[in-house]
């Protein structure tokens, strides 16, 4: 799923690459929850973007855990 919406394949998600990826899986949030959702997987706030390892840790270990 990262791949396909790493449209520029960069490494990374942008913000309307990650919102793809939301809708794909039919999650609408407002801007309010999105940018909270956003900012809790890109642990490196300044640069914008969720890189590969921000994702799948975010996704699948945060996600899991108890």
């Amino acid at each position: 799923m990262f791949k396909a919406a790493d449209t520029n394949a960069k490494g990374y998600l942008t913000q309307e690459e990650f919102q793809k990826i939301l809708r794909y899986c039919d999650i609408s949030l407002d801007n309010e929850n999105f940018y909270h959702v956003f900012a809790e997987l890109d642990k490196n706030p300044m640069d914008g973007k969720i890189q590969y390892g921000e994702f799948y840790v975010g996704l699948i270990f945060d996600a899991l855990a108890p």
